[in-house]
């Protein structure tokens, strides 16, 4: 893959880090992350890269993001979504959004919808990283979204991950299929996120035995974006025609929750009115 222009948000670190690493110097890489002494780093080896220090945890940074990069680049090939955050208890921004769904959704959505719709930039992709067709809260989602006021931060994590997977099917058939649109369950990746973050007491219980299986589950996160570069390559046919896709890069499980049109209409409308209510500014995610 050469002279492409690839936007990658949480591109610091991780499995971020490595998509972009993968596209080097034969393309150009749009980098969003929170570590400027990160961000500038990768700047002094790639100059031909941009990067937009950003905390997305606020959506008016997430607005003025989409400004910026809009005005900067006329064109962005593909789109990729890595940003992510995971703590225990509730910890909430100054605009009122439990912190791990306001970056691992809310912030992706209202990007994305800024730079489609605004400034219309269109990619032959859109990517994110999330828990595709995992079975984790899929049964109450609907009873979660949106989340309660008092709901922790780990509980939001879990919410967040399978509302990308009604977002992303209900952006399929809203751009009918226009832009590819993937979302990624990477599995087990040996990230920061994974070593550093918190964990819910139950979990923390299970951890010792984890350890000792770990060597067998866990991939590094420069094997993993092999995955995910491939679909940005067009070398994985079932990524062209599936939304969902397995840490294999395989087909992943769609549940009736997720599948369902009206659930997705209803999560987006829900994902509507919260975005106009923090940035003051009228939006439509449903067409």
């Amino acid at each position: 893959m050469k002279n492409k222009t690839i936007l990658v948000v949480g591109g610091t670190d991780g499995i971020g880090k490595e998509i972009a690493l993968k596209a080097g110097s034969d393309n150009t890489v749009i980098i969003v992350g929170r570590s400027r002494d990160k961000g500038n780093k990768l700047l002094k080896e790639y100059p031909n890269w941009y990067f937009y220090p950003t905390d997305l945890s606020e959506m008016k940074n997430v607005v003025e993001l989409a400004e910026t990069i809009g005005t900067d680049h006329q064109k962005i090939d593909y789109f990729v979504h890595t940003a992510d955050v995971l703590l225990d208890k509730r910890v909430e921004t100054e605009e009122g959004l439990e912190i791990s769904i306001a970056i691992n959704f809310y912030a992706r959505v209202l990007l994305n919808h800024l730079l489609l719709t605004k400034f219309h930039i269109t990619p032959s992709r859109i990517m994110h990283i999330a828990l595709a067709g995992a079975p984790f809260g899929q049964k109450t989602f609907m009873n979660d979204f949106p989340l309660a006021p008092e709901v922790s931060s780990s509980k939001g994590h879990m919410v967040g991950q399978v509302a990308n997977d009604l977002y992303g099917l209900y952006l399929q058939r809203a751009l009918a299929n226009k832009i590819n649109m993937n979302i990624l369950n990477p599995g087990i990746v040996d990230t920061d996120i994974r070593r550093n973050g918190e964990l819910p007491a139950m979990m923390k219980w299970l951890m010792p035995i984890f350890s000792l299986m770990r060597p067998f589950m866990e991939t590094k996160p420069h094997e993993y974006a092999e995955i995910p570069f491939a679909i940005l390559k067009g070398q994985n046919k079932v990524a062209n025609t599936n939304v969902l896709i397995s840490p294999k890069g395989r087909k992943a499980k769609v549940s009736k929750v997720v599948s369902n049109v009206q659930n997705q209409n209803t999560v987006m409308l829900s994902t509507e009115n919260r975005l106009n209510n923090i940035i003051n500014t009228k939006i439509d995610l449903i067409k």
